[in-house]
C-alpha cells in the first residue's frame, strides 16, 4: 500500500457518532422555546485534533411556505463530546463534521428539532399579561379560534411525525397560536408568536378607532363606540374577513335625522361579525 493510499484511508475514518439520523429534540427549556443540550461527537481512531462542525436548521411548511434556514459553526475535539442548544428555531437538522486538511465525515441526513405541548395554563397566563383592554381574556378567545390553543400540532413533515407549528388552512401562510404571518421565530417561539399577535391586535384597535372617527364625522349624531364595541371592530379586522372599507366592519351606522345608532353589520360582512362573536364566546372558557 502506498503512502497516498494509506493517507486517504486515514482521512476517511471520521464518523459522526452523535446526533443520529432521525433523532428528535423537542423545545422543552426556557418555557418551551429551547432544546435541552444536544450532544455532538465525531470519532476518528487515527486523529485526536480539532473537528469543525456545521449545522443547518431548515424549515418550511407543508405548503412550501418559506423556506427559513439557520446555520451555525463550532468546533470540538475528535472522540470527545460537546453540546449545543437551539432556541426559537426548529425543523430539519443537517449536521456535518470535518477535520482540517482531511476528508469530511458522512453528514447526518437528518435529525429534527420539533415543538412540544405547551400547557394551557402557561398560554392563558401569557395572553392575559399581553392585553390590558376591557376584556382581559380576549386574546385567549382569538388563540382558541385561530389555533385551537396550540402552537404545535401532530402532523408529518419532512417524513417525520411529531409536533410541528400549527399551520393555517392554506399550507401555512399564517402560523402558531395567534396565526401570524410566518417567520422562523413566529413558528417556533410561542412567546414571540403571542407578542406579535398582541401587537397586531393593538394595531387593529387603533384602526377601529380611526374608522369610528371617520364614520362619526360623516354621521355627527352617531354616539361613540364603547371600549367593548371597539374590540368587536378590532376582532373583525384581525380575522379572515378583514376589509379596509369602513362600511364592512362589525358595526355600521343606521338611522336618520337626529336618530343614529350603531348596528351589527351582518348584511355587509356576514362572516366577519360571527367570527368576532365566536371569539368572545370562546374567551369565556379562560
Amino acid at each position: 500500500m502506498s503512502i497516498d493510499d494509506l493517507s486517504f484511508q486515514l482521512s476517511s475514518l471520521l464518523i459522526i457518532k452523535q446526533p443520529k439520523v432521525n433523532d428528535a429534540y423537542p423545545l422543552i427549556q426556557e418555557s418551551y422555546i429551547k432544546t435541552a443540550d444536544i450532544t455532538f461527537q465525531a470519532d476518528d481512531p487515527a486523529y485526536t485534533g480539532q473537528v469543525n462542525w456545521a449545522t443547518t436548521v431548515y424549515y418550511e411548511t407543508s405548503g412550501n411556505r418559506g423556506p427559513f434556514t439557520v446555520t451555525d459553526a463550532f468546533t470540538s475535539q475528535a472522540n470527545t463530546p460537546t453540546t449545543r442548544t437551539f432556541k426559537s428555531q426548529g425543523g430539519r437538522l443537517s449536521v456535518g463534521a470535518s477535520e482540517p486538511g482531511r476528508k469530511n465525515a458522512d453528514p447526518i441526513q437528518y435529525a429534527y428539532i420539533i415543538g412540544t405541548a405547551i400547557p394551557n395554563s402557561d398560554i392563558t397566563s401569557r395572553l392575559y399579561s399581553l392585553y390590558n383592554g376591557v376584556t382581559p381574556n380576549l386574546l385567549c378567545g382569538i388563540a382558541d379560534r385561530e389555533s385551537s390553543y396550540m402552537q404545535f400540532s401532530n402532523i408529518t413533515l419532512f417524513g417525520y411525525t411529531g409536533r410541528w407549528p400549527y399551520e393555517s388552512y392554506d399550507g401555512g401562510s399564517h402560523i402558531g397560536l395567534m396565526q401570524v404571518p410566518i417567520t422562523m421565530a413566529y413558528s417556533w417561539d410561542w412567546q414571540v408568536n403571542t407578542q406579535t399577535g398582541a401587537n397586531i391586535f393593538a394595531e387593529k384597535v387603533q384602526l377601529a378607532k380611526s374608522f369610528e372617527r371617520q364614520l362619526r364625522k360623516t354621521y355627527p349624531r352617531l354616539p361613540r363606540l364603547t371600549d367593548s364595541q371597539i374590540e368587536n371592530m378590532a376582532l373583525v379586522l384581525y380575522g379572515p374577513e378583514a376589509d379596509p372599507d369602513p362600511y364592512m366592519q362589525y358595526y355600521i351606522p343606521q338611522g336618520s335625522g337626529n336618530n343614529w345608532q350603531w348596528v351589527e353589520n351582518t348584511a355587509n360582512n356576514p362572516e366577519g361579525v360571527p367570527y368576532a362573536n365566536d371569539v368572545r364566546d370562546r374567551a369565556q372558557k379562560y
